[in-house]
């Protein structure tokens, strides 16, 4: 599983609809690919209630590599053999089901837009999409593609790139998208991009942020807020924070860093964790993965099982570490320690509720994949509120 963007739950007591995917990296190249949608009951009991096929694309893989949501749109990035760009489904909601509506492919061609569909974001009517090995002025030097929508048709807006890109930038290998405004992440150049759309619906550069680290690995963006993670810097991984204001003499966009989120040894982190992987955000809690985090289990060290980090956004605390094995009962834990499992490669966030995938979980077939979901249990009768793990979802295709 890649990319797990985001999910939604539509409230917290009534049956909810989530779409995850899981996949054998060894068998990239099946002909039938699926998405499934399962339904949460309460907080223990999660049941798969549709399979959502890649229909019209035969040569179609990776099928749910990127993923983003929104109460009615699903968006699901896919690639394609060869040296084709990939497609991006997009899914409506109709009831209970869900229905393709179209596909998007980048619109300059099979031989542009190499990697599209490898990172995807919707606010709204506008869906962004990378395409991180595009080569059209260098070996992945990337681009963004954004379309919108007009009724239940999807139109094709432009092909955002930066004007000094160079090979190896990875341009749009992270993006984001909120109002007007796209964050788009190259880790290749340490570097993300903000551009926003002016009155004629066109996408211009208003700002650079640089530091170190793969900078620009995953970006989320809140209103005047950016997430960006660099897992490479500090050598254990760092998500800085930045907050916007205007220059009011050039009314030009001012990023300033506010806050510097990392994790410590007292945490139980070290080098290597690759912190700062990927992101997520919902309401007042941010989450971060760290799928290279060596786990400490009865004295053992357990390498790259991954963890998770959940931050309260208000004051910068830390909320909890969410790992395949804490909390379980010690029948359990045991066979939850799992090396080499990346736990944390994904993340996704919506209320009291997280997903973390775990690409490299073994089970039916190695690297099946997986996708663990925890749940939030307020405090009560003097207890103070926890997070729980509430089930682990595997492919039974």
């Amino acid at each position: 599983m890649q990319g797990m963007g985001s999910f939604n739950v539509v409230t917290p007591s009534a049956p909810t609809q989530l779409a995850v995917e899981t996949i054998s990296l060894a068998d990239m190249n099946l002909a039938n690919l699926v998405l499934h949608v399962v339904t949460v009951d309460g907080v223990i009991t999660w049941r798969q209630q549709v399979k959502l096929p890649a229909q019209g694309a035969p040569e179609t893989s990776a099928f749910g590599q990127a993923m983003a949501m929104t109460d009615s749109t699903l968006v699901i990035g896919a690639a394609r053999s060869g040296a084709l760009s990939g497609v991006v489904y997009i899914f409506a909601r109709n009831g209970a089901n869900w229905v393709e509506q179209t596909k998007l492919y980048a619109m300059d061609g099979d031989l542009a837009g190499r990697g599209f569909g490898s990172a995807v974001a919707i606010f709204g009517d506008v869906v962004a999409v990378g395409a991180p090995n595009d080569d059209r002025m260098g070996a992945n030097t990337g681009a963004v593609y954004v379309f919108n929508r007009s009724g239940s048709n999807w139109y094709p807006q432009g092909k955002v790139v930066i004007s000094n890109g160079r090979a190896g930038d990875l341009f749009g290998s992270a993006v984001s998208v909120y109002g007007t405004t796209v964050l788009v992440g190259a880790p290749g150049r340490n570097s993300a991009y903000v551009f926003t759309r002016d009155s004629r619906n066109q996408w211009g550069l208003q700002s650079t942020i640089s530091r170190g680290g793969l900078f620009g690995t995953a970006v989320a963006l809140k209103g005047a807020q950016a997430y960006i993670g660099a897992p490479g810097y500090s050598n254990q991984g760092v998500v800085f924070v930045f907050n916007m204001s205007l220059d009011p003499v050039k009314q030009t966009q001012v990023w300033t860093l506010a806050q510097t989120l990392m994790t410590t040894s007292e945490m139980q982190a070290g080098n290597g964790d690759l912190f700062g992987s990927s992101l997520a955000f919902d309401g007042n809690r941010l989450v971060v993965g760290a799928p290279g985090y060596n786990g400490v289990y009865n004295g053992s060290v357990y390498y790259e099982i991954g963890s998770a980090w959940v931050f309260e956004m208000t004051g910068w605390t830390l909320e909890a570490r969410l790992t395949t094995y804490d909390a379980l009962p010690e029948s359990e834990a045991q066979s939850n320690v799992l090396s080499g499992h990346h736990f944390g490669a994904s993340v996704a966030i919506s209320g009291n509720y997280v997903l973390v995938g775990a690409p490299d979980f073994d089970q039916v077939s190695m690297d099946q994949g997986a996708v663990y979901l925890f749940a939030y249990l307020p405090a009560a009768n003097g207890v103070a509120g926890t997070w729980a793990r509430s089930g682990r979802l595997v492919s039974n295709a």
